[in-house]
């Protein structure tokens, strides 16, 4: 069944995630616009970035994916990293900022087109859940 969903920042499209798809519906037409296929594992997080040109999925993995979630396209892609994403953040259409768990330590991190840009690891009992970019 579907475990998570996120509205776009405009309430126009609604991505739900269903095990290792995301599907992308239409609140205009209520149908289904769109299903992204790309991940092995089950999403545990997504993010549309401000103007909603880009959907940014990360799975169980470690894998993170961008997409144009109209086409169903994918925009660059972060391979199996074996971490556990706990949340993710997009403040533009190629920057995203996740907060990560690597084995007992917790990370913020900032990708650029899923590159790695920044990185901060956090105290031993910190772990972010909820991030927000403005």
């Amino acid at each position: 069944g579907v475990k998570l969903m996120r509205f776009s920042n405009g309430g126009h499209l609604l991505a739900a995630a269903q095990g290792e798809y995301v599907h992308i519906f239409s609140m205009r037409s209520f149908r289904k616009a769109v299903t992204l296929q790309g991940h092995a594992h089950t999403v545990v997080a997504l993010c549309f970035n401000p103007e909603d040109s880009c959907l940014w999925t990360c799975d169980s993995s470690g894998q993170m994916i961008q997409w144009d979630p109209l086409s169903g396209d994918q925009l660059s892609e972060l391979p199996a990293a074996r971490v556990e994403h706990l949340a993710i953040s997009s403040g533009s259409s190629s920057q995203v900022t996740c907060s990560v768990k690597h084995g007992n330590k917790a990370f913020v991190r900032r990708m650029q087109h899923c590159v790695l840009e920044f990185e901060q690891e956090l105290p031993s009992n910190i772990s972010y859940t909820s991030l927000c970019q403005f």
